[in-house]
């Protein structure tokens, strides 16, 4: 009982050896098919993944454009500050006015009741 792969007779061992080298070739054969469709589905994904970061940074170029320069906002802020100190100042001149009637009014109010007091005493002094 002959329990090796190998044949017995040069034929059959010739056969064998054929045999193996057309399967082994098919292996390979087989194997490298699937490499090229192993690389070529990379080359795929990779190519998406380009035209994906591509796209996010078109994106990124047409969000940066939409920004405000340095330049543009320092001319927009100074303007805002010069705005600001205006109304800053002509509402202390409008409180300044303010106060000054309110003192003006003060004075006046109380000259007028000095003023009645004194009418009074001098009408009440006469006999």
């Amino acid at each position: 009982m002959n329990t090796s792969p190998m044949p017995a007779s040069l034929v059959s061992w010739k056969q064998y050896v054929d045999q193996r080298f057309s399967d082994q070739d098919k292996a390979v054969q087989a194997a490298l098919q699937a490499a090229k469709e192993a690389v070529t589905k990379a080359e795929i994904a990779a190519d998406k993944r380009f035209d994906a970061v591509n796209e996010f940074r078109g994106q990124l170029a047409d969000q940066t454009n939409t920004f405000m320069t340095r330049t543009e906002y320092t001319v927009q802020h100074k303007s805002l500050a010069d705005q600001v100190a205006a109304l800053t100042d002509r509402i202390n001149r409008t409180e300044g006015k303010s106060a000054g009637y309110s003192q003006s009014w003060a004075v006046f109010v109380a000259l007028a009741t000095i003023g009645v007091g004194i009418l009074y005493i001098i009408i009440r002094s006469k006999p």
